[in-house]
């Protein structure tokens, strides 16, 4: 990675967004849910989310604003979500901006970028990793047999949570990401993204971007009961 650091973040800066479509599974304290969604990351740091359906409501569009809430729009039930991501999607207690941080990290690519502090390449069973801090999370960048860059773990002990992505088997012109992983130890909360597809500098419909809550919208309190099910169309 260090060799390639100095292109990827020349390739990174010059995106004007990410696009990511993913099947998740979560599991936490309020159940289960599973389902498809369509990932925008835009510069300036906002998430941009739809899916066709999610906990039974029908189809979503929301938007996410690093430091900001997570808000959701269910235009079919006219109603809405505003809260933490972790609440909605896992039915945990909300964490910190660092964790936040991470994520906008991930999908924007920045997570991937090595430190001035990274240590040097060692060897443990048969492949070579490397180790340093993005912030106050510890990171172990993991290469294969090629060189590659083929997963990425980050952790902290602290909030007790951990997070993964293994990368595209594709030679490493740019950081692509096949799957991420997200684990919260002391509430027993998981989340899984298998990333199907994903393009950079995509063409993003504005009817996508763009939506506002009308007003009578009912918001939600908390996201569903003990089992939560996803119908996607």
């Amino acid at each position: 990675i260090l060799s390639v650091n100095g292109k990827w973040k020349m390739e990174i800066e010059r995106a004007r967004n990410t696009a990511y479509l993913v099947r998740f599974n979560a599991a936490g304290p309020k159940g289960k849910a599973s389902g498809s969604l369509e990932v925008y990351w835009l510069s300036g740091d906002t998430v941009i989310l739809f899916s066709p359906g999610l906990f039974g409501k029908g189809s979503l569009r929301g938007r996410w604003v690093l430091g900001e809430s997570f808000l959701v729009y269910f235009p079919r039930e006219k109603s809405y979500y505003k809260g933490s991501w972790e609440d909605f999607l896992l039915g945990i207690k909300s964490q910190t901006l660092a964790v936040d941080s991470l994520i906008f990290g991930i999908l924007s690519r920045r997570a991937f970028l090595a430190g001035a502090d990274s240590s040097l390449p060692e060897k443990k069973n048969g492949d070579w990793g490397v180790s340093d801090r993005l912030g106050s999370w510890d990171r172990h960048f993991i290469f294969n047999r090629r060189g590659w860059l083929s997963r990425l773990g980050w952790q902290q002990a602290f909030l007790a949570v951990k997070a993964e992505v293994e990368m595209s088997r594709k030679p490493p012109g740019a950081p692509l990401v096949k799957r991420m992983e997200w684990e919260y130890f002391m509430q027993e909360a998981k989340a899984k993204f298998e990333v199907e597809r994903m393009v950079v500098n995509a063409e993003i419909p504005a009817a996508k971007k763009n939506f506002q809550i009308p007003e009578g919208a009912v918001r939600l309190e908390q996201t569903s009961g003990e089992t939560r099910e996803v119908v996607c169309s």
